[in-house]
């Protein structure tokens, strides 16, 4: 038994296809769904850090909002703040399992989070108080909604 699986993982190992050399021994066994392809989700992170950045860059530039942003530079750090402070809300989310909670609440975290990256980012300014975080936070979910949705669209 030993040998025999010593020479399939050999034949594995030094095969050009090794998932369907799993797919063939899984349907021999009876198994499902053997090899499960991940999402490549650097590629993901970075795709949402751009799009968050051009979101920044492109609120910055609508004057009633009253955001500023000094440089292309600090639109992608603003992008990362936001996008690290994200991921910590969602894994809040996940792990007290309270996502129906937050539900009405998404807005006012989006903002809080919209302020702590005013807070961190030296050259990103909130200069309508209370009311550009509002904004801010509306406009950017919309910004990255309509952006996203564009590139489906175009690729």
């Amino acid at each position: 038994m030993d040998l025999m699986m010593n020479n399939w993982i050999a034949t594995l190992m030094l095969s050009d296809h090794p998932a369907a050399l799993l797919a063939q021994a899984a349907a021999r066994t009876g198994a499902r769904n053997p090899v499960v392809k991940q999402p490549n989700w650097i590629l993901g992170m970075i795709f949402t850090l751009v799009v968050t950045a051009i979101a920044f860059y492109i609120i910055s530039l609508i004057p009633p909002i009253g955001i500023e942003i000094d440089s292309p530079v600090t639109a992608i750090l603003c992008a990362v703040v936001f996008g690290a402070l994200n991921i910590v809300s969602q894994r809040a989310e996940d792990l007290f399992n309270i996502t129906w909670i937050l539900a009405p609440l998404a807005l006012a975290l989006n903002m809080a989070m919209f302020w702590i990256t005013d807070l961190v980012i030296g050259g990103f300014r909130i200069k309508n108080g209370i009311l550009g975080i509002l904004l801010g936070s509306v406009a950017l979910t919309i910004v990255q909604f309509l952006i996203k949705k564009t590139i489906q669209v175009v690729f």
